[in-house]
């Protein structure tokens, strides 16, 4: 089955990675400055991702979705970067195959070093760009991105072209920054902006809100499941509580949850929904 994905692409033998030529006009700021930051030496990479996220809580997060899935499922990952929340899945699903799609070929290769013989067995890594992945409908059994979509302004037509990729019954975990009231009254009073939706140092964002919620749940027609995550990390306070063997880190991998109090300490909200079966 993941053969009818990959033939469509180019082979990069050496570095392991499928591709194809990629027109990133609409994100070309952001595109060469990814790129950029994925060429950096890095000494150490779960250290530098737990500057970035919290590992423990989505450690948790991709061991819940994951069994979810029937049998032999194939997930994709959109906008999968490093690649970093796989490398335990052959130990937990080894039936499951999954295919990383990101548009930066250095974000891949960093995959390849992180997942290492996991690749072209278990895990497939994909040059493309979400936005203009077109494959066969009815392919996956379950979609994962976690912080990319809220890097596109037109987010509605990657909601319609993952419907139409995902098998019926199939689910999309969409997982974004959240609207942190808490955070945002510390910085007003610090008189700082806190960025809702717009442009910063060239990258384009919009937290997750109600009118993405609503449009996904139109395209789906389905109601989606909120889940809040990621309470006790906030970098943008400089509380690092993600590295994997952290405490705190460990104790907030207990907290991610469904209830709307969790909003005002969240730094993450994700959007949970399934595909109709007809």
């Amino acid at each position: 089955m993941i053969d009818l994905l990959l033939r469509k692409y180019g082979y990069d033998k050496e570095n392991k990675v499928y591709k194809k030529n990629i027109n990133s006009h609409y994100q070309n700021k952001e595109f060469k400055i990814r790129k950029k930051v994925a060429k950096k030496n890095y000494p150490n990479y779960l250290k530098e991702i737990s500057l970035h996220h919290s590992i423990s809580v989505m450690d948790k997060e991709v061991k819940k979705f994951i069994n979810l899935l029937p049998k032999k499922s194939i997930i994709c990952d959109i906008g999968g970067s490093w690649g970093w929340h796989w490398r335990n899945v052959d130990i937990i699903r080894p039936d499951i195959k999954i295919v990383i799609v990101d548009f930066i070929f250095e974000n891949l290769l960093i995959a390849k070093k992180i997942l290492k013989d996991k690749i072209n067995k278990q895990i497939f890594l994909i040059n493309d760009d979400c936005c203009n992945f077109y494959i066969k409908n009815n392919f996956f059994d379950a979609i994962w991105s976690v912080q990319t979509l809220q890097h596109i302004p037109k987010y509605n037509k990657v909601y319609k072209n993952i419907y139409n990729q995902l098998k019926n019954s199939g689910c999309f975990y969409n997982c974004n920054l959240n609207i942190n009231y808490l955070i945002r009254f510390i910085y007003l009073i610090f008189r700082k902006k806190y960025l809702i939706k717009g442009y910063s140092n060239n990258y384009y964002l919009e937290r997750s809100n109600k009118k993405q919620k609503e449009d996904l749940e139109k395209v789906f027609k389905n109601k989606s499941t909120t889940i809040y995550s990621e309470l006790l990390f906030h970098p943008d306070l400089k509380i690092f509580t993600g590295s994997r063997n952290n405490v705190f880190g460990k104790i907030d991998s207990f907290l991610t949850g469904k209830s709307s109090i969790k909003k005002f300490l969240a730094r993450q909200e994700a959007f949970l929904i399934y595909k109709k079966s007809y």
